[in-house]
This record gives C-alpha cells, sequence and structure tokens, in this order.
C-alpha cells in the first residue's frame, strides 16, 4: 500500500488527476473483485453494441464464425445498386465496435473480426451477415469474462499459437493466431494475416510461431521488470 501511495503521489506532480478510489468501471469495462481473483467484462458495453445496431432481440449462436464459409472479395459489391444499398449499412462502424470488444477481453472473436476488417472499404451483404453473426455470438455470450485468480499456485505464462495455412482465399495467405495465458486467463492475444505466402502448414506454423516467441520475450521481460 505504501508502494501505491507513493505511485499515486509522483502521478498526481506529473498529471492533472485525483483519487476515485477503487474502479468498478472504465473504458466500457466492469472489474469485480472478489476473495481471490478479478473478473473483467464488457456486458454493458455489448448490450450497447447490439442495441445501436438493432441486434439486441437477436437469436444467439454458438461460434462467432461460420467455418464453412470463406469470406472474400468475390462477395464485394458488383455494381451501383449494391454498392448503393451497402453504402445504407454501418458496417465499418459495427467493425469498430466488435475490434474494440476484441482488444479489451473478448479474445474469443479476435479471429472473426480481423477477417471482417479486411472488407471495411467495399464490404458485401455476405461480410455484414458475417459481422451480424458476430453480434448473436456475443449475445449468447454476454457475461462471458476474464477471471484471474490469485489463488492458483502456477504462476508461469502459458502461451498457444496457430496458423491457417492458406486460408485467405483472394491471395493464398495464411493467419497468424496466438493467446497467453497468466492466472488461468488471457493477459495477452493477436491474429493477423502472414506478410508471406507459405508454401506448407509447415511454414505457416513456423511463422505463427516466429510471432508468438517474440510476443513471449516481450512479456517475460515485462514480467521481470528488465
Amino acid at each position: 500500500m505504501k508502494i501505491i501511495m507513493n505511485l499515486k503521489k509522483k502521478l498526481s506532480k506529473a498529471f492533472k488527476m485525483k483519487d476515485m478510489g477503487e474502479v468498478s468501471n472504465i473504458l466500457g469495462m466492469r472489474i469485480t473483485r472478489e476473495k481471490n481473483s478479478i473478473k473483467i467484462d464488457q456486458s454493458k458495453y455489448i448490450e450497447d453494441v447490439l442495441k445501436r445496431f438493432g441486434m439486441f432481440d437477436c437469436n444467439p449462436t454458438t461460434t462467432p464464425i461460420d467455418v464453412n464459409q470463406k469470406l472474400s472479395t468475390s462477395m464485394c459489391p458488383k455494381n451501383q445498386k449494391e454498392i448503393k444499398e451497402m453504402s445504407q449499412v454501418p458496417y465499418m462502424q459495427a467493425v469498430g465496435c466488435l475490434l474494440f470488444a476484441s482488444q479489451v477481453s473478448r479474445p474469443d472473436i479476435t479471429y472473426a473480426v480481423n477477417m471482417l476488417s479486411r472488407f471495411s472499404k467495399n464490404p458485401g451483404k455476405a461480410h455484414w451477415e458475417a459481422a451480424k453473426r458476430v453480434m448473436r455470438y456475443l449475445k449468447g455470450t454476454l457475461d462471458s469474462q476474464l477471471v484471474y485468480r490469485a489463488d492458483l499456485k502456477e504462476s508461469n505464462i502459458k502461451g498457444y499459437c496457430d496458423a491457417d495455412w492458406a486460408g485467405n482465399i483472394d491471395d493464398r495467405q495464411s493467419t497468424t493466431g496466438y493467446v497467453f495465458l497468466h492466472q488461468s486467463a488471457a493477459v495477452s492475444w493477436a491474429t493477423k494475416k502472414q506478410k508471406t505466402v507459405a508454401l506448407s502448414s509447415t511454414e505457416a506454423e513456423f511463422m505463427s510461431l516466429t510471432a508468438a516467441i517474440q510476443e513471449s520475450v516481450y512479456l517475460k521481460k515485462t514480467r521481470d521488470g528488465a
């Protein structure tokens, strides 16, 4: 507590600020403290997003993306009528809202949102339906939380990575994905398209592993105070 109070004093000298006590809601996040855990969720923020885009009363789904559907530029508008019709759809705003949720507390939608963001400049009906599917998934998982437990004996950071070889059917580039867990919940996660075309699934996995190792080195230095 002495260290915390000293830090607050130093920050108040450098910035105009005031101590509002223990945080419970900040930047769309709800933080709940219990005896041996801290929980983070965005249920209120997600509710507002669903209401904003008319999806609050939608039927929930169990997955954020249809694994049998491959989104591509071939689904973009092909004539002026389709372009005009899609110009009335708030696709970019919806993807932006979903992106914020995926970065703060919902790593489970990160891959889906990354796919959707690739078509922000010229989305088609199929892309919009895919965006609404993510919202339907969020409706069914509204109360999902990141739960960090202090009573666990395991203190190491664990990481997982994967790649979908040639998953992008437009250019056959693969997508990297990784997540790192600490005290039973995710502390770092990302998904992004690889910069080059992998000639094999092994190469795609190797590039994914490389990105994960870079992140693990950073996390280790941060944890160790380096």
